[in-house]
């Protein structure tokens, strides 16, 4: 991990040595500490004493640039652990969460330069593990439809310096190529910092004759052509060519208003107004979350065709023609 902390891994790149900026670690309720021990002195020592090394490890070696995820991906149903880490159900299971923020606290020491944070991806809680979670968690990876609900919230989210991220699938190629740029514009008009795609490195039987669509995957195994690396996919290139195009854009807003530039943006996408992108808070939201089902949440989100039948394969093409003119403009 070494060369990706400290950026070396990309040197001969354009990108150059810059570090990653995000890492999921190894971290679980097994380990470093057994779970046999949970609640009993032992579990504290071993935890915080090996997250203590970890620290004083990257801080040695100057790798301070990368955050480091404290991310619990198990469900109870799994039938590995008692609780939900994972887009938590049950509100029983939050004094987890605090738990291990106190164990942390202990282990890393407060003027430590190695940056860590609390990740959770939530869904059913969302809201009440905003409020209730506060100051424990502080970066949020979130179910986009669902977020739509609560989009209010990332203003106030963000003002007290957490992090928020959106999740969802990935178009299948038989998709308008278009429909991989969606996900990435959502979060750039909601005002979050990103979003992160569910399952990209399963293309099936066989990720070549039967992959399924590509639904699940956006990268490929390149030993059918002779190739000892993963191949990215088109879908994968168009999407950073999105990204690249939303940075330009963002570079904008010294001299054209945020609000702005992004409503023209979801206009030229797909003829929506920015509050097309944020699902109206339904009655299922002010019940109680553990009584949902999976057809509840699917029912509440709305089946809007702009996002999806209707959006055609020039989508993109039209706000960056637009993005280009506004560059011309600005460097003439």
């Amino acid at each position: 991990y070494g060369p990706l902390f400290d950026g070396s891994a990309f040197a001969a790149t354009r990108r150059g040595p810059k570090p990653i900026p995000f890492v999921y670690t190894p971290v679980n309720p097994e380990w470093p500490a057994q779970l046999l021990w949970w609640g009993e002195p032992g579990y504290e020592r071993e935890f915080v004493n090996v997250m203590r090394e970890m620290e004083s490890h990257l801080r040695e070696k100057g790798w301070t640039h990368t955050k480091l995820e404290l991310f619990f991906n198990h469900k109870k149903r799994y039938k590995a652990f008692p609780w939900d880490g994972d887009e938590t159900r049950f509100v029983k299971d939050f004094p987890f969460f605090v738990e291990y923020q106190r164990l942390m606290k202990l282990a890393f020491p407060p003027s430590s330069p190695v940056p860590w944070v609390f990740r959770a991806d939530a869904s059913w809680q969302m809201e009440r593990q905003f409020r209730e979670l506060a100051g424990v968690i502080n970066f949020w990876v979130c179910g986009s439809g669902m977020f739509g609900w609560y989009a209010e919230q990332a203003a106030p989210l963000k003002e007290r310096g957490d992090i928020i991220w959106i999740y969802g699938g990935t178009p299948p190629v038989t998709r308008p190529s278009s429909h991989i740029t969606r996900e990435v514009l959502e979060p750039w008009l909601l005002g979050v910092d990103g979003f992160v795609r569910w399952q990209t490195v399963m293309p099936g039987k066989d990720p070549w004759f039967g992959f399924g669509g590509g639904g699940e995957t956006l990268v490929y195994p390149g030993d059918r052509f002779g190739i000892a690396a993963p191949l990215p996919s088109v879908r994968l290139k168009l999407q950073r060519n999105a990204l690249q195009d939303l940075a330009l854009l963002d570079t904008l807003k010294s001299r054209i208003p945020i609000d702005t530039l992004r409503r023209e943006a979801a206009r030229r996408y797909n003829n929506t107004a920015l509050s097309d992108w944020r699902a109206p808070r339904p009655k299922l939201a002010d019940s109680n979350p553990e009584t949902w089902t999976n057809a509840d949440i699917d029912e509440a989100i709305p089946k809007d065709p702009r996002f999806d039948q209707s959006l055609d394969a020039a989508a993109w093409e039209r706000g960056r023609s637009w993005l280009l003119d506004l560059l011309k403009e600005a460097h003439a």
